[in-house]
């Protein structure tokens, strides 16, 4: 028996509503409080968990784990369309584990207009016990500060393959033969991943 469009949509509909409730769940969930300021590296003047935010009370971290992966690398590029958009509403900031003139040059060369710093022993990732600062998960963490200066993490997630962040799995997902074995690269002008 043959799905139809309106199979599709119903359940379409469904994974919206369920999505929703899972950001509600993740925001309304339980909050940590950071109770230092953590500083990242970058090729001029460290900057602290605190500065991050800039004028917005709100921040978003990704967790990438730098030049040895085309994956976090197909997501960031993804942020570089999105960066107005987010930026509007959040503070926005991409931490590598790679040092700072590393981060620094793989942006530039990725064309990525967001801000990055280095969180090598910064023991950030650690804290938050997502992976740790030298190798970190993929994903991301948003935080709040409070009127006071207090920092908490609100919720944090991982990116792979199908999740909620990346488009792209979605759609190749919807050609013919699906995703198969396909897999992001840093370059599509070679077969290097």
């Amino acid at each position: 028996m043959s799905t139809t469009t309106e199979d599709c949509e119903k359940r379409y509909e469904s994974i919206i509503a369920i999505t929703k409730k899972l950001a509600e769940d993740a925001r309304n969930g339980e909050h940590q409080k950071i109770d230092q300021d953590f500083s990242f590296q970058t090729t001029s003047t460290p900057i602290t968990l605190s500065e991050a935010f800039g004028e917005k009370s709100d921040l978003i971290i990704i967790h990438n784990m730098g030049t040895i992966c085309s994956w976090c690398t197909m997501w960031a590029d993804g942020f570089n369309g999105m960066i107005d958009h987010l930026a509007d509403r959040s503070a926005f900031l991409l931490l590598s584990p790679d040092i700072p003139e590393t981060v620094e040059e793989f942006a530039q060369d990725r064309g990525w207009t967001f801000p990055v710093a280095s969180a090598r022993d910064s023991g950030f990732n650690e804290y938050i016990a997502f992976g740790e600062s030298d190798d970190a998960y993929p994903g991301f963490s948003t935080l709040h500060k409070d009127t006071d200066g207090t920092i908490w993490r609100i919720a944090t997630e991982c990116f792979g393959d199908f999740d909620l962040f990346s488009p792209v799995w979605h759609m190749i997902a919807r050609l013919k033969d699906g995703v198969a074995d396909w897999q992001p690269k840093f370059s599509y002008e070679d077969t290097s991943e």
